[in-house]
């Protein structure tokens, strides 16, 4: 009489487990990129929000209106990397041009700090919108957004044009 199988023999355990474990490592990869991808694009979200903000609200009070990097746990304009930290919109009355004023400009929203661990490149401190929307500068602005270093392929562009139009883009700022 023949016997019979009742169960997997260590070799075939073996293979299911290192197959197993091959799958598991690289779902893992795709994964942590995957999340890193969506955190560079919610970066960008947010800072095209605050832009859009800022525009709107010029042509709505027939004023100039500007949106400028937030300087770590403050409410004043930062430096050109530091729309990490977030952003002020506010509405700018005069003193230093581009720069919120806390005695004579009126401040109408504050972003947050942008999600995840990006790094920024960029020599934007300010972006000032006149009354018809357009900005205050004749040249194109953007802010390079990236997730962990430049070169791994998760970096996102915001380019506001002349006038006013704001687009994003994946890959290498222009």
């Amino acid at each position: 009489m023949p016997r019979s199988q009742a169960g997997l023999t260590l070799v075939e355990l073996m293979v299911t487990l290192v197959v197993g474990i091959i799958l598991l490592g690289a779902g893992a990869v795709s994964y942590q990129r995957m999340q890193a991808n969506n955190a560079a694009v919610a970066q960008a979200n947010s800072l095209v929000a605050g832009v859009a903000l800022a525009r709107s609200e010029a042509v709505k009070r027939n004023a100039t209106v500007a949106i400028c990097p937030k300087a770590a746990a403050s409410t004043t304009c930062g430096a050109a990397g530091d729309w990490i930290n977030g952003w002020l919109v506010f509405v700018d009355k005069g003193g230093t041009t581009g720069a919120y004023d806390a005695g004579t400009d009126t401040l109408l929203r504050q972003g947050d700090a942008l999600p995840g661990s990006p790094l920024v490149t960029s020599t934007v401190t300010n972006i000032r919108f006149g009354q018809t929307g357009e900005k205050a500068t004749t040249a194109d602005d953007t802010i390079q957004l990236s997730q962990t270093d430049a070169t791994s392929g998760l970096i996102r562009c915001v380019t506001v044009n002349v006038v006013g139009h704001v687009r994003t883009e994946s890959g290498s700022c222009p």
